[in-house]
């Protein structure tokens, strides 16, 4: 996965998804099918579809790119191999491990409307010889959106 940062994305901000068959056997195989379903939401595929359905090589690697919906939410997307690779030499449908997953997201929005201040504070000390320090702090932190 790019574009998601421990299971976040920002509102309009895109992502991929990246899938891969790896042949962990001797034979010849070939490709897989799977799909892809966001559940209802609309992530900027093609023609506003929320499932599709991609052909993967053994071997390859297919990365798909979504964008996230302008409004917070949590995402499911399911990822599962409809159909097997087979293999060359039976004739029948290759050996293959976990055949669905799932991705989920949450959908954030960055307006946080975040503002702290602290007030002035003036300190004086007298250090053991006798000099005189003073110093002034002040804070500020205020929402990056606003700057």
């Amino acid at each position: 996965m790019r574009g998601a940062d421990q299971g976040y994305v920002n509102q309009g901000d895109g992502f991929d998804i990246l899938i891969g068959l790896v042949n962990t056997g001797e034979a010849e195989a070939t490709s897989g099918r799977f799909r892809i379903n966001t559940n209802g939401i609309d992530l900027g595929l093609p023609d506003g579809a929320t499932i599709i359905e991609e052909v993967i090589s053994i071997g390859g690697v297919r990365g798909l790119s979504f964008t996230a919906p302008s409004f917070d939410t949590s995402l499911v997307i399911d990822i599962d191999l409809i159909q097997r690779p087979v293999d060359a030499n039976t004739g029948l449908p290759a050996i293959t491990g976990d055949t669905s997953f799932q991705v989920t997201l949450a959908v954030t929005s960055l307006d946080l409307k975040l503002h702290f201040e602290a007030p002035r504070v003036l300190s004086h000390v007298v250090l053991p010889d006798g000099r005189e320090i003073s110093w002034c702090s002040a804070y500020s932190i205020r929402n990056v959106l606003d700057l």
